[in-house]
């Protein structure tokens, strides 16, 4: 890859394999300082270790299809809005 973005990565087509067994892509991630640190933290909390990867069907300048990539940690649930009860309103706190 020409230009390098933190956390990010591709994978190429394998145009070495030797088997039907060997993997049909193949390709690496670069992990920034800041990810690593975050992982190395959950680790310590006994937290699993899960990178949240994120893929684009990109072509090379020849034409080749890849698949560029991006890791971060994983988005954590939100959790939902309780709903208020229905018909726990006064008809005096009506407006209308």
């Amino acid at each position: 890859m020409a230009t390098s973005y933190p956390n990010s990565g591709a994978f190429f087509k394998n145009t070495r394999a030797t088997s039907d067994r060997a993997p049909q892509w193949e390709g690496d991630i670069e992990l920034d300082a800041d990810l690593l640190r975050a992982l190395v933290g959950n680790a310590k909390a006994g937290k699993p270790i899960k990178i949240r990867l994120a893929g684009w069907i990109k072509q090379t300048k020849n034409g080749d299809d890849f698949i560029s990539m991006k890791g971060s940690l994983p988005q954590e649930k939100k959790p939902e809005p309780k709903a208020s009860p229905v018909g726990s309103y006064d008809d005096d706190e009506i407006p209308f």
